[in-house]
């Protein structure tokens, strides 16, 4: 027989112990709460809506994940490139007006539409100049998902605002989503994963086949200069895989000419920017143009390219 001793105020003291810990929970709970609140209801989600409303000429009916999301879209007057406006990239672009701009502007081969799509190639080369052209071209909604609009504290919070991103484009169809750097995120699985971030994956091949097995008006697009470190689930999911490839010597050259209104072709730099990506030739007229500024003129000459370059 066990004989339980209970001294002087040790009920007192259990009781105590217990309300104690109840209220740390209960405040504890409410404070993270309110911070998740706080974190998802950042930006001017509240704004973006009534603007999509006006263009949709709809009501959107939005939770606190789906309004979070909002953060992300770009707005349509922010897109003001179209295909036309990209030098060089014509393979890419015929390719984007064979497959994806003609069947909807057309109305027609709708069901043959790819059901998703990888931009690939090295850094700098326009992919998401590309993407944001191909929105523009469809008047569509754009929205520039990035993998930190995910990122939360609470467990099942990072599932529910991946779910959000999906119904989102649905509410705003036709719509395109893009994802920058895709391999960050969907990258091939293996046993090295921690286990949320396995089970956001799994999340977003399971979205994605629904969402793109019901709606060609939803457009898929991710860019990535790894193709080879994407998951072979998400490839299957992306057949379409266009090559943004590195500028040619004629497209520098117009790329310059364009920028600086300079005609490279007096220039003789096209040996000297060979394999430049698109960006490293803007960030060369960048240059220019500080040369021309630091000698108080207005309009860049040959020299002010030439000094760039031996500087770049």
């Amino acid at each position: 027989m066990v004989r339980v001793i209970v001294t002087h105020g040790f009920v007192e003291r259990l009781i105590l112990l217990v309300i104690g810990s109840y209220l740390t929970y209960y405040f504890g709970s409410k404070m993270m709460k309110e911070i998740t609140a706080l974190e998802l209801n950042s930006g001017d989600s509240s704004n973006i809506q009534s603007i999509l409303q006006n263009d949709l000429k709809k009501t959107l009916n939005l939770n606190i994940h789906e309004k979070s999301i909002l953060n992300d879209v770009v707005m349509k007057d922010q897109l003001s490139v179209g295909l036309d406006d990209i030098i060089g990239l014509e393979h890419s672009k015929n390719l984007l007006r064979k497959c994806l701009i003609g069947p909807l502007h057309k109305n027609k081969g709708l069901d043959f539409l790819p059901n998703g799509i990888i931009f690939h190639g090295p850094p700098g080369t326009g992919k998401t100049m590309l993407a944001k052209a191909l929105a523009n071209e469809l008047d569509t909604t754009f929205i520039n998902f990035s993998i930190a609009s995910i990122e939360n504290k609470l467990f099942g919070e990072s599932a529910k605002l991946l779910k959000a991103l999906f119904t989102v484009a649905e509410k705003l169809k036709p719509c395109i989503v893009f994802i920058d750097e895709l391999d960050g995120f969907a990258g091939p699985r293996n046993l090295l994963d921690q286990t949320h971030v396995t089970g956001l994956k799994t999340q977003l091949l399971l979205h994605m086949d629904g969402l793109l097995g019901r709606d060609g008006s939803v457009i898929f697009i991710g860019a990535t200069n790894m193709l080879h470190n994407i998951d072979p689930a998400v490839k299957r999911r992306m057949r379409l895989h266009v090559r943004v490839d590195l500028p040619t010597a004629e497209d520098i050259t117009k790329l310059i000419e364009k920028t600086v209104k300079v005609r490279s072709s007096k220039i003789g730099i096209e040996c000297e920017c060979r394999n430049f990506s698109c960006s490293d030739v803007a960030e060369l007229c960048k240059l220019a143009q500080l040369e021309c500024l630091s000698k108080n003129k207005t309009k860049v000459n040959v020299k002010d390219v030439q000094l760039a370059l031996e500087e770049f």
